[in-house]
């Protein structure tokens, strides 16, 4: 699953929902990439904020707020859905904060899951 550049537009409660419904779809062994702009960063994440938002002015003649987060509270959020989550910097040499979150079910989730779809299919 991919979430590549998009969960910022949505506010942070629906962000919650879909992360938990992400989590809930995977498989145990399944793997979702989440890529962030870390709001923590400094200026590299205000330089690619406001790049993103002249684009949206530019092609939709609107600027929608943004809900960004720094990679650390991303990593809580992540957990709190059920994830576990790994670094993936994606920024050398671009003035940008990209990251990639590499999530995966977090394996007392996964057993959770395993046990509740054998007692459905029994």
């Amino acid at each position: 699953m991919v979430i590549l550049d998009v969960i910022h537009y949505l506010d942070y409660q629906a962000q919650l929902r879909v992360l938990e419904r992400a989590c809930a779809a995977l498989p145990p062994d399944g793997i979702m990439l989440l890529r962030v702009s870390d709001a923590g960063s400094g200026i590299r994440h205000t330089v690619g904020k406001y790049i993103d938002l002249t684009v949206m002015v530019t092609h939709y003649w609107r600027a929608p707020r943004v809900y960004c987060r720094p990679i650390p509270e991303w990593e809580r959020v992540l957990s709190s859905v059920g994830f576990q989550s790994e670094l993936m910097p994606m920024s050398a040499g671009t003035p940008f904060a990209n990251t990639m979150l590499i999530a995966r079910p977090h394996k007392k989730a996964r057993l959770a899951r395993t046990l509740t779809d054998s007692l459905i299919t029994q």
